[in-house]
């Protein structure tokens, strides 16, 4: 991820360099690392740091969330990525999980999202190759506490990517599924057979969901963007290494 800070765009974060959060004051020209109090840890010698995902708080811009790569752990920072402390208390996976996207409720900053992947060696007895991948499940966690405990709302056969949450109405939340370098659980490259969840709708702050998937030829849906004007109005891109058919960028007018 690479993020900037709405009030000012000179503060910038950049992740997924398994060397953890790293920091620019000066608009991208030079870059420093911020990590303390980020103590996950993976890899043969046992000093990369899995920082994949990173979010700005809306509502608090010193108050930034960040999610670990194939370990479990979330942090969170209350002075603009200077400082960590883990919060991940509720999350049940302890490897094998690596949380993809955040949100925070715009009309809370205690509400956060959590997508995340489950690899299959985690959910299955032994790790599930697919055609070119492994074959993943995954989840969303919710917190409503700022973190202190978080609930899984939604599990699934495809890994969870992006959360995107209505700023008219904070109950309805679309969740993208799938990506192009993972393979989803429910697949079946022997019958061709692609398997997926598509994009997902609640209207409940995530007690239920449903697919909206009509007008989709291709589930593996790796981005999805909403309308910053009008949330009816929202853009995806699907697509997959494996199964690439129905592959494109869809848009819908009404909400899925």
């Amino acid at each position: 991820d690479v993020r900037m800070r709405p009030d000012n765009p000179d503060v910038m974060y950049v992740t997924d360099a398994f060397a953890g959060v790293f920091m620019s004051t000066d608009g991208g020209q030079t870059w420093f690392p911020s990590n303390d109090g980020i103590t996950t840890r993976i890899g043969e010698t046992g000093d990369a740091i899995p920082i994949f995902c990173l979010t700005i708080d809306p509502h608090d811009h010193d108050t930034i969330w960040v999610g670990t790569q194939d370990v479990r752990g979330i942090y969170k920072s209350t002075d603009g990525g200077r400082t960590w402390v883990k919060k991940d208390g509720g999350v049940v996976e302890e490897a094998g999980i690596t949380f993809r996207g955040l949100a925070v409720d715009p009309r809370s900053p205690d509400v956060v999202y959590a997508a995340a992947e489950i690899s299959s060696w985690v959910w299955s007895e032994r790790p599930q190759e697919g055609r070119e991948f492994d074959k993943v499940r995954g989840v969303v966690y919710k917190t409503t506490d700022g973190g202190e405990r978080w609930t899984a709302v939604w599990r699934g056969d495809n890994l969870a990517r992006y959360i995107w949450i209505d700023p008219r109405d904070s109950n309805v939340i679309y969740v993208s599924t799938g990506i192009f370098d993972r393979e989803a659980a429910n697949s079946d490259h022997t019958t061709n057979t692609p398997g997926g969840e598509g994009v997902l709708k609640s209207t409940d702050g995530g007690e239920t969901w449903q697919r909206v998937n009509d007008g989709l030829a291709n589930l593996y849906v790796g981005t999805l963007f909403l309308h910053p004007e009008n949330p009816d109005v929202l853009l995806a891109g699907a697509g997959n290494n494996a199964y690439p058919d129905g592959g494109g960028v869809y848009l819908t007018t009404d909400g899925g």
